[in-house]
């Protein structure tokens, strides 16, 4: 990714770029100082279950927000991937205990997670419209 980036095969609007491995089920954080881009973070996260597979492909970063319901669930610090494709936190139920706190599984409905001081991380460090790509 890092030769990618510095090569101009792939972009950013923003001096982040964020890449997410499945395989390796980690997401890194690059950082673009004068003209050379650099992995300043490294994160371990759950991507997309078989049946609910996380997208792949270039994105840019969109939507925002502290909290999100979905059916029974809470998720926290969101960050729009693409569409209903997101990074957020692990998931908690409606008193705030985390319902499954794995990392590095394939268990999620599709989107990244990832502990929430990551998700935190994500959501007020990396600016809309910064480049993403997630690879197998």
């Amino acid at each position: 990714i890092e030769i990618e980036l510095n090569s101009k095969k792939i972009n950013s609007d923003t001096n982040y770029f964020i890449a997410v491995s499945k395989s390796q089920r980690e997401v890194y954080i690059y950082h673009k100082e004068i003209d050379s881009w650099e992995i300043i973070k490294t994160f371990y996260c759950s991507i997309g279950a078989p049946e609910n597979p996380t997208i792949e492909g270039n994105f840019q970063s969109g939507l925002k927000g502290k909290e999100l319901r979905i059916n029974e669930t809470y998720v926290k610090y969101f960050t729009q991937i693409s569409g209903d494709y997101l990074f957020h936190s692990i998931p908690y139920n409606e008193v705030g205990e985390a319902t499954d706190d794995s990392l590095g599984e394939a268990v999620s409905h599709g989107c990244v997670r990832l502990s929430l001081e990551d998700a935190k991380y994500i959501y007020d460090t990396i600016p809309a419209r910064t480049g993403i790509k997630i690879i197998k």
